[in-house]
């Protein structure tokens, strides 16, 4: 019973630990990232904003696809403003 008691106890710490270095590696890989975001997303003209929208608006349709580079850049400003 206190060998069975142990293992889990083992297995707690070890799980513990193995989320503790993927939430720290997901933290260094998302804070290492907000550089390269600000750069490519820094106006409408860069190629992030203009990626995005070629992904999402239909062939031709220039209007939606101005509206959706906008949008790329408001949006990635907020979360890069949230993550500072």
């Amino acid at each position: 019973m206190l060998l069975a008691g142990l293992d889990a106890m083992e297995f707690h710490v070890t799980a513990s630990t193995r989320a503790r270095w993927i939430i720290a590696w997901m933290l260094r890989t998302v804070l290492g990232a907000r550089p390269v975001l600000a750069e490519r997303f820094a106006s409408a003209e860069q190629d992030g904003p203009h990626a995005y929208a070629a992904f999402l608006a239909e062939s031709g349709d220039d209007e939606t696809a101005a509206r959706l580079r906008q949008e790329a850049v408001a949006v990635v400003r907020t979360f890069l403003a949230a993550m500072s």
